[in-house]
């Protein structure tokens, strides 16, 4: 069921971004809550001239965390993958074509893989700072920040931005064994992991939940 304009708090500067895309007359006429999130609101929208949108809100997040999304989904748009175009971003807003839902084909898990290999094997360059490991920009994993910064070892990379800093969020929740063994981990990653040949772009938080059909 669609809901009235008024039931939404919308965005400060959404009114004005549906106008500066779709003319003096945009507004928003009917939305609904679209499920699946985790930390963000999401909503379809239609407006006046039958035009569907999807908007994802969120009020008190930092200042890049929408700028960092644009940018994630940017990278995957130029490799090839048909993910929502990004229409608009702001403080506290992201605004994306609908895109709507459809029945698995017999060759979705195939169509799927063909399309990580894709985005595993395009030319990284203009994300990753030139061949080097990392992201142009910090981005998020949840709300959490995830730092970037280029490195010319993955593994290094994998160890002092990923696993350090995530090992150091839930330090308290280990026993003294665990800690010991996390630490030997850190310490032997080299003999664990295989350093790759080239950067590759990849998804970061690939799963159902990430996937539309």
């Amino acid at each position: 069921m669609y809901g009235q304009k008024e039931n939404i708090s919308l965005p400060s500067g959404l009114a004005n971004q549906l106008k500066h895309l779709y003319g003096p007359d945009a507004r928003i006429v009917a939305q609904a809550p679209v499920g699946g999130g985790d930390i963000n609101e999401a909503y379809h929208l239609v407006l006046q001239d039958g035009r569907d949108l999807f908007l994802k809100v969120h009020a008190n997040v930092a200042a890049d965390f929408f700028t960092a999304e644009a940018s994630g989904l940017a990278a995957l748009r130029q490799a090839g993958l048909p993910v929502p175009e990004v229409l608009g971003c702001g403080r506290n807003y992201l605004l994306l074509s609908y895109v709507k839902s459809a029945r698995k084909s017999r060759d979705y898990w195939q169509q799927l893989g063909y399309e990580l290999a894709k985005l595993h094997h395009s030319d990284p360059t203009a994300f990753t700072c030139g061949h080097r490991f990392g992201f142009t920009q910090d981005n998020y994993a949840g709300s959490t920040r995830q730092h970037n910064r280029p490195s010319d070892s993955w593994i290094d990379f994998f160890r002092t931005q990923r696993l350090q800093p995530f090992l150091k969020l839930c330090w308290s929740y280990f026993s003294s064994d665990e800690k010991h063994l996390a630490e030997q981990l850190l310490a032997h990653l080299e003999d664990r992991l295989i350093e790759p040949d080239f950067p590759s772009l990849l998804h970061g938080d690939l799963w159902c939940g990430n996937v539309m059909t």
